[in-house]
Formats: C-alpha cells, structure tokens, sequence
C-alpha cells in the first residue's frame, strides 16, 4: 500500500506521521465493501398467496448503516514511543468520531474518499515486543451516502 494514505480526523498528519499507524489491505477492503440495503417494502395480506414487493423507482430501499472492522498495526522504535503513541490514539478514539480519510494516488492522479464513522470498540488488540501492536476496531458508518469524495480530473468511468 506503498500509494495509499490514511487520514483520522486530519487533512495534514497521516495515520503514520501522527501515532505510527499503517492500515492493512483488509482494512481497505472492509472500508470499499458496498453496504447493505434496506428490506423492501412488502405487503403480506392473508388473502394473496406470497408477499408483495413494492420495488418501483420511488420505493427503492436506501443503503442501511454498516458497521465495519479495521485492522492496522501501531509501530514505535522505542518502548516510550510505542506507549505515547498507544496513549495519543487512544484519546481520539475516545472522542468517538472519526473522519476516516484514504488517499490513493499514482503520479498526478489521486482519489480521496472521507467516511464518517462512530467508534464502537476494540474487539482485537495484540502487542509483540513492547514496538508494535495489531489492532481492530469496530466501526459504525450511520450513512454510507455521507462521504465527501475528491479526485484529479484525469479519472473517467471510460478508458
């Protein structure tokens, strides 16, 4: 992921800059997996055989809240640095929103996707000789449709 930077609750410091955090492929792919859509609307009269299923242009369900897990490591080159680090990320978890921000770029080209996520907890965590830590947290994104979305204007649908 040598083109990919991650972005908490900034536009200046990545991830790696601010506390030592580098997101893993499956954290990327858990962030770009669609998310769910609502039940359709359905009609389950006793006097039909089966259900009706509105499913015209105006009844379309809408995407559901999703929650997702992250996994990413948490290096330090010294005891004292791997515990301020820790110390640090811990405290903007516990503001509890983050703007998850990916940019990925090649050369003059680049896409920059901001989700909006609630933390929820940290179901996984694993330290390995006092200089770095796997994480995973558990994240809830109460609209999917509420993402600001950037990119260079040399990307097109077409090719």
């Amino acid at each position: 992921m040598n083109n990919v930077k991650v972005y908490i609750n900034s536009n200046t410091q990545t991830t790696e800059q601010k506390w030592g955090i580098t997101f893993t492929d499956i954290a990327i792919s858990a962030l770009m997996t669609p998310a769910p859509k609502k039940e359709y609307l359905k009609n389950k009269s006793p006097l039909k055989h089966g259900a009706q299923v509105l499913a015209n242009s105006d009844t379309l369900p809408k995407s559901d809240e999703r929650t997702i897990q992250l996994t990413f490591h948490l290096k330090a080159t010294t005891l004292a640095q791997f515990l301020m680090r820790y110390r640090a990320f811990c405290n903007e978890l516990d503001k509890g929103t983050l703007r998850l921000t990916l940019h990925v770029y090649e050369g003059n080209t680049f896409f920059r996707e901001t989700y909006n996520l609630k933390y929820l907890s940290c179901p996984q965590f694993a330290e390995f000789n006092n200089r770095l830590a796997k994480f995973v947290l558990k994240v809830s994104e109460p609209n999917p449709k509420n993402r600001e979305l950037l990119h260079s204007p040399d990307i097109t649908l077409n090719e």
